[in-house]
């Protein structure tokens, strides 16, 4: 499964952007309201129990282009990732497009794809309102 989302223009240059997604402290901020009991690990990963799924552990994979922003899950039960990339529109305005990829069984998919949809809009609508200091 594959759901893609793209903010809207945002007025702040990539390197800002990069920077803030790259720091595992901003996912709190980054995944809504939707998150229940939200821990950081270390600087790397994260737990954290979204809507009515169970509780999962996250991985920030960085990349050095400072374009590309991937958290995986790490429980093979949940194979799942969410890939953000930073695209530079001119000197200080950017866009985020950010994929959600999910290998699920068909039964599992269609269970979790409106929810995830939903989830992944909600993720994009606080990209678009985030102060990225």
């Amino acid at each position: 499964m594959k759901l893609t989302k793209e903010t809207n223009t945002l007025n702040f240059t990539s390197r800002k952007i990069y920077s803030f997604i790259s720091n595992v402290y901003n996912f709190k901020k980054i995944l809504g309201n939707d998150i229940n009991d939200f821990t950081i690990l270390d600087d790397e990963n994260f737990s954290a129990k979204i809507g009515s799924l169970p509780k999962i552990n996250l991985k920030l994979e960085l990349y050095d282009n400072q374009e590309k922003v991937k958290l995986v899950s790490s429980n093979p039960k949940m194979d799942f990732s969410f890939e953000f990339f930073v695209e530079k529109i001119d000197i200080s305005k950017s866009k985020i497009k950010m994929d959600f990829f999910g290998n699920f069984s068909s039964m599992i998919e269609m269970m979790v794809k409106n929810p995830m949809d939903k989830f992944t809009q909600e993720i994009i609508s606080k990209l678009d309102n985030i102060e990225f200091s």
